[in-house]
């Protein structure tokens, strides 16, 4: 993934499906404010949650890879892609420790990821092992995520800190909704994920994906 070794990794998975500009400003801002060397952009190969088919992980990665473009220090990693089986951040954390070996690693989230995060595999493992990086949008009670932030550290022994975005409010399943019904992304998507999408019909049919 990388020829210098990074001491300061930021996980950002996902199934970028599609890729929009929520996610790009994720990782803009991921980089400006955390202390991190770079930013691992990795979309997933099979979920352990999503009872929807998603799309091939050869279009996603490629979005990913065209959404960051321009971006010092994001680089769109196949890891989980290439890896057998359900994937789990816990285990690619695992292995981005093993590989890079570096002195801290951050996993990107969401704000509700506060309330959701009990569901993840080996969830206190993965929390002595990284620390969460909740992202805070224009629109996110500040209160209300401190006292669930807190209420992880006691129980779990979590860090979790906490950095800004504007407040983008896109979901991929809007854009998603929105192609099937011939409806236009209007720049909700870079521009080069956006002509991919058209140029190879993703999302056209709804039966397929």
């Amino acid at each position: 993934m990388m020829e210098t070794p990074a001491k300061r990794i930021a996980l950002y998975g996902g199934t970028f499906d599609p890729f929009h500009n929520a996610h790009r400003e994720v990782v803009r801002s991921a980089l400006s404010q955390l202390p991190v060397d770079c930013v691992f952009v990795m979309p997933l190969g099979q979920a352990p949650h999503k009872n929807r088919r998603i799309s091939p992980a050869a279009f996603r990665f490629e979005m990913a890879r065209l959404g960051v473009e321009g971006i010092e220090g994001a680089i769109v990693s196949d890891d989980e892609i290439s890896t057998p089986g359900v994937d789990y951040t816990y285990e690619t954390v695992l292995r981005l420790k093993e590989q890079f070996d570096p002195e801290i690693i951050y996993i990107l989230a969401g704000s509700d990821v506060l309330s959701s995060i009990d569901s993840w595999f080996r969830v206190r493992d993965l929390l002595r092992e990284a620390t969460l990086a909740v992202v805070r949008r224009g629109s996110d009670h500040s209160g209300d995520m401190q006292a669930k932030a807190k209420e992880l550290q006691k129980r779990c022994g979590a860090r979790v800190v906490f950095f800004d975005m504007p407040p983008l409010t896109l979901a991929s399943s809007d854009l998603r909704a929105r192609i099937e019904k011939g409806q236009a992304l209007n720049g909700q998507c870079p521009a080069q994920v956006e002509s991919l999408i058209q140029r190879h019909h993703l999302y056209t049919f709804s039966s397929v994906y």
